[in-house]
């Protein structure tokens, strides 16, 4: 095997990254709260509590610490997971809701709807983990209190004449219920699109329901995708959306589950549709956007919450039927990888402050690395903007690299599926891959059996195979090479990798690509000041052009979180 030129994709590299995270940005005099808010360009760094810190964003970091220590074997963290969970059991309330809890820095308390999505897919991981009783009580408590608030349309009054509304439908009158007031319209959460930003926590919900058969479940998830999906007009001809693409992608998740639940052609064709037109307005290479049709295409940026939202939609299209193996090998190795804070040339740290009830200075420069950017273009993220590490992002990006992980490979009853190639050691086979660097895959069986592992369409049909070192014929099965090892035995799959120069635009710029298979070496222009696609081992992404301290940004721009 050569050298290693460009780094390879390494999963467990990244959930290593945000395991430091998860067990560093959070604070241990108030029982592991997270910090969402994050000064990257002020002179200190600086991380500040907020209303949402245990409201959303306790639910997703323990959901996210889950994954990552369930792909690292590992009981690091585990003090910080019991906290992070039970800072996310105080929020529920008699009407089974999650509301964030009364601080300093939260001048309401209210049960957010779009909130309560994250707080249902951490209650559904949890219990499919773990089948902790509190999970299921917890959960089936939030299903019967949505359940309870919806507000059913049952009678069309049309110009023609009324009939019964022909499917169901369930929305919410408002964007949050206020603690000891309920409905409160002289208050909002500013956000808007409240036809599809309350809606995204059917994706959980039709989980839930696929574990538990909870039929109160299927018809919230029901209710609610008819009127987000049909009913709003949110989702356009040919699956198209304006405004905030992760809660629209969230609900096409929910989306598809239903469809193959139950078998609706209609609803699968709905999921199929608002998937492609997600693949539209990305870049081939996983750069997912925050906003579909709100701003100028200039000024775009993507969200990671977003990547990891087509990643789990490409994977619900497989379940449907569809072939999206590549979508996700290409999305997962590339703006999902790059868009994790791996290194902190310019943050500047002043160690000599004390930390205070709302604020934390120390060494913000190590315990930030493993975050995700919610603000990133396709060739650098703005550290300039308080999205730059976003606490959304940190706890729900890792979780797509968890699913490759976790399908990478799968036993059937009669073979063993290879589904992504990279470094990963499993009870079942280690497959050793030099990608991006080498066309080659070694594969050593830890069990006797047959092997199917998927061949990335860019590589073709001319390959090699041998088998203990003597070359074999080749059999496919559609996009696998199939093969039968003993224990111990060792198969090599040898193909010709080349670089592949395209062209591609995004946000209005022209970019440059080059590509070794699915996985990009190089991309230009370079960004900066923060640059991403520095993919030579030991790439520090240098911030160059950066200014000195004394002409650096006081105070980075507000954003609505």
């Amino acid at each position: 095997m050569n050298r290693q030129k460009y780094r390879k994709y390494e999963p467990f590299e990244c959930a290593k990254l945000s395991l430091n995270t998860f067990t560093s940005m959070i604070d241990r005099n108030s029982d592991y709260l997270p910090y969402w808010l994050i000064d990257l360009d002020t002179y200190p760094a600086s991380a500040q509590h907020c209303r949402v810190d245990d409201a959303e964003i306790c639910a997703s970091w323990a959901e996210g610490l889950m994954r990552v220590k369930k792909m690292l074997s590992t009981n690091e963290g585990d003090e910080v997971l019991k906290g992070l969970i039970n800072i996310t059991l105080k929020g529920f309330r008699g009407d089974g809701l999650h509301y964030n809890n009364p601080y300093p820095w939260a001048d309401h308390v209210f049960a957010s709807m779009h909130e309560q999505a994250y707080i249902a897919s951490f209650l559904t991981t949890w219990y499919e983990e773990t089948k902790d009783a509190r999970a299921k009580k917890y959960m089936d408590n939030l299903v019967h209190g949505l359940r309870k608030l919806v507000c059913e349309r049952e009678t069309v009054t049309f110009w023609g004449g009324s009939y019964p509304q022909p499917r169901k439908s369930y929305y919410f009158i408002g964007d949050a219920i206020y603690e000891g007031k309920g409905w409160d319209f002289s208050k909002h959460r500013g956000s808007g699109e409240e036809g599809t930003r309350n809606m995204p926590m059917v994706a959980a919900i039709m989980k839930y329901y696929e574990l538990t058969g909870n039929e109160e479940a299927l018809d919230l998830a029901e209710g609610l995708i008819n009127y987000s999906v049909i009913e709003t007009r949110y989702f356009a001809y040919g699956g198209k959306f304006n405004g905030h693409v992760h809660s629209h992608l969230w609900i096409a998740i929910g989306l598809a589950r239903f469809a193959r639940v139950t078998g609706s052609d209609m609803h699968r064709q709905l999921a199929r549709d608002i998937f492609e037109y997600g693949k539209k307005i990305s870049s081939s290479f996983g750069f997912v956007p925050e906003f579909a049709g709100f701003k100028h295409p200039g000024h775009i940026t993507s969200e990671s919450c977003c990547i990891k939202d087509m990643i789990e939609l490409a994977f619900e299209m497989i379940k449907l039927g569809y072939d999206e193996w590549d979508t996700i090998d290409r999305y997962a190795r590339n703006q999902l990888v790059e868009n994790q804070i791996r290194s902190t040339p310019a943050i500047i740290v002043d160690n000599t402050l004390d930390d205070t009830q709302t604020h934390t200075y120390k060494d913000l420069d190590k315990r930030i690395i493993g975050g995700f950017t919610g603000h990133a273009s396709p060739n650098h993220i703005p550290i300039d903007n308080r999205r730059a590490l976003a606490g959304c992002c940190t706890g729900i990006a890792p979780q797509a690299h968890y699913m490759v992980w976790e399908n990478t490979v799968i036993k059937q009853d009669d073979c063993i599926d290879i589904n992504f190639l990279f470094d990963i050691d499993t009870k079942y086979v280690m497959i050793e891959c030099a990608y991006p660097n080498v066309g080659y895959i070694k594969l050593t069986a830890k069990e006797a059996n047959s092997y199917r592992v998927r061949i990335p369409k860019w590589v073709g049909e001319r390959i090699t195979l041998k088998i203990n070192g003597e070359q074999t014929y080749i059999f496919w099965d559609k996009d696998y090479i199939v093969f039968n090892l003993g224990k111990n035995d060792i198969a090599e799959i040898s193909h010709q990798l080349q670089e592949v120069v395209t062209n591609e635009t995004v946000n209005s710029i022209e970019y440059t690509i080059v590509w070794r298979g699915n996985h990009i070496v190089r991309l230009l222009p370079e960004g900066k000041p923060y640059r991403l696609y520095d993919r030579t081992p030991g790439g520090k992404r240098q911030e160059e052009g950066t200014t000195d301290k004394k002409s650096r940004v006081i105070k980075a721009t507000d954003q609505q979180i």
